[in-house]
Protein backbone atom coordinates (compact mmCIF):
# COMPACT_ATOMS: atom_id res chain seq x y z
CA UNK A 1 0.00 0.00 0.00
CA UNK A 2 0.78 3.75 -1.03
CA UNK A 3 2.28 5.97 2.25
CA UNK A 4 -0.68 8.20 2.92
CA UNK A 5 0.08 11.69 1.56
CA UNK A 6 0.69 14.40 4.39
CA UNK A 7 -2.09 17.26 4.44
CA UNK A 8 -0.91 20.22 2.59
CA UNK A 9 0.25 22.91 4.97
CA UNK A 10 -1.23 26.21 4.03
CA UNK A 11 1.25 29.31 3.98
CA UNK A 12 -0.07 31.76 6.41
CA UNK A 13 1.08 35.28 6.74
CA UNK A 14 0.40 37.06 10.01
CA UNK A 15 1.13 40.58 11.71
CA UNK A 16 3.10 40.21 15.18
CA UNK A 17 1.26 41.30 18.27
CA UNK A 18 3.31 45.02 18.14
CA UNK A 19 2.51 45.07 14.41
CA UNK A 20 -1.46 44.25 15.38
CA UNK A 21 -1.46 46.75 18.35
CA UNK A 22 -0.22 49.57 15.52
CA UNK A 23 -2.33 48.90 13.40
CA UNK A 24 -5.23 48.80 15.82
CA UNK A 25 -4.29 52.14 16.82
CA UNK A 26 -3.70 54.00 13.22
CA UNK A 27 -7.00 52.64 11.92
CA UNK A 28 -8.59 54.13 14.91
CA UNK A 29 -7.02 57.60 14.28
CA UNK A 30 -7.59 56.70 10.36
CA UNK A 31 -11.50 57.56 8.73
CA UNK A 32 -14.13 54.91 10.20
CA UNK A 33 -14.54 52.35 8.09
CA UNK A 34 -11.19 51.40 7.79
CA UNK A 35 -10.77 51.52 11.72
CA UNK A 36 -14.40 49.14 11.75
CA UNK A 37 -12.69 46.21 8.86
CA UNK A 38 -9.72 46.36 11.15
CA UNK A 39 -11.43 46.22 14.62
CA UNK A 40 -13.55 43.02 12.73
CA UNK A 41 -11.19 41.16 10.75
CA UNK A 42 -8.00 41.91 13.64
CA UNK A 43 -9.64 41.36 16.39
CA UNK A 44 -12.97 39.07 15.44
CA UNK A 45 -11.03 37.62 12.79
CA UNK A 46 -13.88 37.70 10.51
CA UNK A 47 -13.34 37.68 6.37
CA UNK A 48 -13.10 40.59 5.08
CA UNK A 49 -16.59 39.87 3.07
CA UNK A 50 -18.19 38.82 6.11
CA UNK A 51 -17.42 42.08 7.27
CA UNK A 52 -18.04 44.25 4.61
CA UNK A 53 -21.17 42.03 3.88
CA UNK A 54 -22.94 43.21 8.02
CA UNK A 55 -25.97 44.40 7.96
CA UNK A 56 -27.42 46.77 10.91
CA UNK A 57 -29.98 44.15 11.70
CA UNK A 58 -27.23 41.43 12.24
CA UNK A 59 -25.42 44.60 14.88
CA UNK A 60 -27.23 43.40 18.56
CA UNK A 61 -25.71 46.53 20.88
CA UNK A 62 -27.94 45.49 23.72
CA UNK A 63 -26.88 41.97 23.81
CA UNK A 64 -23.36 42.70 22.76
CA UNK A 65 -23.79 39.90 19.31
CA UNK A 66 -22.46 40.15 16.00
CA UNK A 67 -24.60 37.90 13.87
CA UNK A 68 -22.42 36.40 10.80
CA UNK A 69 -25.21 35.47 8.09
CA UNK A 70 -23.40 36.66 4.62
CA UNK A 71 -21.00 37.83 2.73
CA UNK A 72 -20.22 39.66 -0.09
CA UNK A 73 -18.22 39.35 -3.36
CA UNK A 74 -16.82 40.37 -6.34
CA UNK A 75 -17.96 38.73 -10.00
CA UNK A 76 -16.47 39.57 -13.06
CA UNK A 77 -19.42 38.65 -15.46
CA UNK A 78 -19.81 38.89 -19.62
CA UNK A 79 -21.94 41.09 -20.58
CA UNK A 80 -24.14 40.72 -24.05
CA UNK A 81 -21.45 43.07 -25.84
CA UNK A 82 -18.43 40.78 -24.95
CA UNK A 83 -17.18 42.97 -22.22
CA UNK A 84 -16.81 42.12 -18.76
CA UNK A 85 -18.55 44.28 -15.67
CA UNK A 86 -17.79 43.52 -11.91
CA UNK A 87 -20.37 43.23 -9.44
CA UNK A 88 -21.02 43.34 -6.44
CA UNK A 89 -22.93 39.93 -4.71
CA UNK A 90 -24.43 39.14 -1.66
CA UNK A 91 -23.89 35.10 -0.79
CA UNK A 92 -24.39 32.86 2.52
CA UNK A 93 -21.65 32.29 4.70
CA UNK A 94 -18.86 30.27 2.84
CA UNK A 95 -19.66 27.66 5.52
CA UNK A 96 -22.96 26.06 7.48
CA UNK A 97 -20.11 26.64 10.57
CA UNK A 98 -19.50 30.37 9.33
CA UNK A 99 -23.57 30.78 10.26
CA UNK A 100 -21.80 32.46 13.87
CA UNK A 101 -22.62 34.85 16.68
CA UNK A 102 -19.44 37.25 18.12
CA UNK A 103 -18.92 39.34 21.14
CA UNK A 104 -20.02 43.07 20.05
CA UNK A 105 -18.00 44.38 22.65
CA UNK A 106 -14.53 46.34 23.18
CA UNK A 107 -12.73 47.70 20.21
CA UNK A 108 -15.36 46.38 17.62
CA UNK A 109 -17.72 47.99 19.52
CA UNK A 110 -16.42 51.18 19.64
CA UNK A 111 -15.57 51.04 15.96
CA UNK A 112 -18.94 50.11 14.31
CA UNK A 113 -20.57 52.47 16.78
CA UNK A 114 -18.33 55.27 15.25
CA UNK A 115 -19.08 54.29 11.43
CA UNK A 116 -22.77 54.15 11.64
CA UNK A 117 -22.40 57.45 13.28
CA UNK A 118 -20.29 58.68 10.03
CA UNK A 119 -22.85 57.07 8.00
CA UNK A 120 -25.70 59.18 9.60
CA UNK A 121 -23.47 62.22 8.56
CA UNK A 122 -22.69 60.69 5.05
CA UNK A 123 -26.79 60.40 4.55
CA UNK A 124 -27.80 63.75 5.57
CA UNK A 125 -24.73 65.19 3.19
CA UNK A 126 -26.10 63.29 0.45
CA UNK A 127 -29.81 64.05 0.81
CA UNK A 128 -32.07 62.86 -2.16
CA UNK A 129 -29.01 60.77 -3.86
CA UNK A 130 -28.61 58.51 -1.12
CA UNK A 131 -29.23 55.13 -1.71
CA UNK A 132 -30.80 53.48 0.55
CA UNK A 133 -29.29 50.63 2.17
CA UNK A 134 -29.15 48.20 5.15
CA UNK A 135 -25.55 47.82 4.94
CA UNK A 136 -23.36 48.66 7.88
CA UNK A 137 -20.09 49.64 4.94
CA UNK A 138 -21.43 51.90 2.51
CA UNK A 139 -20.16 54.70 0.29
CA UNK A 140 -20.83 58.53 0.94
CA UNK A 141 -23.95 58.16 -1.14
CA UNK A 142 -25.11 54.57 0.83
CA UNK A 143 -24.01 51.94 -1.63
CA UNK A 144 -22.30 48.98 -0.58
CA UNK A 145 -18.57 49.10 -0.78
CA UNK A 146 -16.40 46.73 -3.21
CA UNK A 147 -13.67 44.74 -1.26
CA UNK A 148 -11.11 45.42 -3.48
CA UNK A 149 -11.41 49.01 -2.83
CA UNK A 150 -11.36 48.38 0.52
CA UNK A 151 -8.51 46.63 0.18
CA UNK A 152 -6.67 49.34 -1.94
CA UNK A 153 -7.04 51.40 1.44
CA UNK A 154 -6.12 49.22 3.72
CA UNK A 155 -2.69 48.41 1.68
CA UNK A 156 -2.19 52.33 2.15
CA UNK A 157 -2.69 52.29 5.37
CA UNK A 158 -0.10 49.41 5.92
CA UNK A 159 2.36 51.29 3.74
CA UNK A 160 2.07 54.65 5.27
CA UNK A 161 2.42 53.30 8.87
CA UNK A 162 5.52 50.74 7.37
CA UNK A 163 3.72 47.91 8.12
CA UNK A 164 4.02 44.40 6.09
CA UNK A 165 2.75 44.65 3.02
CA UNK A 166 -0.43 41.99 3.38
CA UNK A 167 -3.85 41.07 2.45
CA UNK A 168 -6.94 41.59 4.72
CA UNK A 169 -6.61 37.85 5.05
CA UNK A 170 -3.82 38.34 6.75
CA UNK A 171 -5.70 40.15 10.05
CA UNK A 172 -8.01 37.05 10.02
CA UNK A 173 -4.52 35.06 10.25
CA UNK A 174 -3.14 37.37 13.02
CA UNK A 175 -6.24 36.60 15.33
CA UNK A 176 -5.82 33.27 14.81
CA UNK A 177 -2.48 32.71 15.83
CA UNK A 178 -2.34 35.08 18.41
CA UNK A 179 -5.09 33.95 20.21
CA UNK A 180 -3.79 30.42 20.42
CA UNK A 181 -0.26 31.95 21.44
CA UNK A 182 -2.32 33.36 24.13
CA UNK A 183 -4.07 29.81 25.32
CA UNK A 184 -6.98 29.47 23.33
CA UNK A 185 -7.86 26.05 22.18
CA UNK A 186 -7.93 24.64 18.42
CA UNK A 187 -11.41 23.84 18.81
CA UNK A 188 -12.29 27.50 20.34
CA UNK A 189 -10.49 29.00 17.27
CA UNK A 190 -12.35 26.80 14.88
CA UNK A 191 -15.54 27.48 15.94
CA UNK A 192 -14.60 31.52 16.25
CA UNK A 193 -13.52 31.43 12.19
CA UNK A 194 -16.29 29.39 11.25
CA UNK A 195 -14.26 26.49 9.86
CA UNK A 196 -16.19 23.70 8.96
CA UNK A 197 -13.34 21.21 10.29
CA UNK A 198 -10.94 21.76 12.84
CA UNK A 199 -8.82 20.06 10.45
CA UNK A 200 -8.86 23.17 8.62
CA UNK A 201 -7.89 25.10 11.93
CA UNK A 202 -5.20 22.48 12.40
CA UNK A 203 -3.59 22.38 8.41
CA UNK A 204 -3.89 26.44 7.99
CA UNK A 205 -2.79 28.15 11.56
CA UNK A 206 -1.32 25.31 14.42
CA UNK A 207 1.75 25.60 12.44
CA UNK A 208 2.48 28.71 12.37
CA UNK A 209 1.63 29.29 16.51
CA UNK A 210 5.33 29.13 18.03
CA UNK A 211 5.31 27.15 21.84
CA UNK A 212 1.97 25.11 21.41
CA UNK A 213 4.33 22.11 21.97
CA UNK A 214 6.33 23.69 24.60
CA UNK A 215 3.23 25.49 26.51
CA UNK A 216 1.45 21.51 26.47
CA UNK A 217 4.43 19.91 28.12
CA UNK A 218 5.01 22.67 30.64
CA UNK A 219 1.56 22.38 31.03
CA UNK A 220 1.68 18.70 31.95
CA UNK A 221 4.75 18.96 33.68
CA UNK A 222 3.11 21.64 36.18
CA UNK A 223 0.26 19.03 36.84
CA UNK A 224 2.80 16.04 37.80
CA UNK A 225 4.82 18.29 40.26
CA UNK A 226 4.39 16.52 43.28
CA UNK A 227 2.69 19.15 46.35
CA UNK A 228 2.67 16.99 49.07
CA UNK A 229 4.41 13.56 49.40
CA UNK A 230 2.17 10.94 48.57
CA UNK A 231 1.49 8.55 51.68
CA UNK A 232 2.66 5.05 51.43
CA UNK A 233 6.39 5.70 50.46
CA UNK A 234 9.34 5.35 52.71
CA UNK A 235 11.05 8.11 53.98
CA UNK A 236 14.00 8.07 52.57
CA UNK A 237 15.50 10.63 54.89
CA UNK A 238 15.28 7.52 57.30
CA UNK A 239 16.20 5.14 55.10
CA UNK A 240 19.98 4.41 56.11
CA UNK A 241 22.12 1.26 53.82
CA UNK A 242 23.10 -1.46 56.34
Amino acid sequence: PQPKKKPKIAETKSLTREQAQTLLAVAAESDPVLHAVVALTLGRGLRRGEALGLLKSHLDFDNEVIHIRQRIREERLLTRDGEYVTELLTAPPKTFKSRRDLTLTGEVKKALRRVLHQQKKDRFAAGEAWHKSDHVFTTKLGKPLYPSNVSKRLKRLLKENRLPDVGAHAFRSTWTVLSMEAGVRVEEAQEALGHESIETTKNIYAHSVKGLAKRAFDTFDESMIVKHRPTGLPNTAHNHER
